[in-house]
């Protein structure tokens, strides 16, 4: 009998907000180019964050229940500090983006 693959705690957050965050931000950028409101995006934004939030918390109770999350090891650790870092610093240059457009 094969053995159930076992999932790091936060995995399937850490995908849902990902998605979440892609799809809303499909979604967002087209209707603040339509309405001329770019507010529009932000709010696109937290809305898929937090409904990936939430979806991945659900899943992670759901894999709780049946035992098949572990810890994350220390490469796991290192990596996702490193995704941190660069997702930091590419909402910071676009963040500038923004504030260079809407200033020009």
């Amino acid at each position: 009998m094969q053995e159930e693959k076992k999932y790091p705690f936060g995995y399937f957050k850490s995908l849902c907000i990902f998605f979440g965050f892609i799809i809303m931000s499909g979604v967002g950028i087209p209707l603040s180019i339509v309405y001329k409101n770019m507010s529009i995006i932000g709010i696109g934004l937290a809305v898929g964050i937090l409904a990936g939030m939430l979806i991945g918390e659900a899943i992670e109770k759901k894999y709780a229940s049946k035992n098949r999350l572990r810890p994350m090891n220390e490469k796991e650790i290192k990596n996702k500090k490193t995704q941190i870092k660069i997702l930091m610093l590419v909402g910071l240059l676009g963040f500038m983006a923004l504030l260079y457009f809407q200033l020009t």
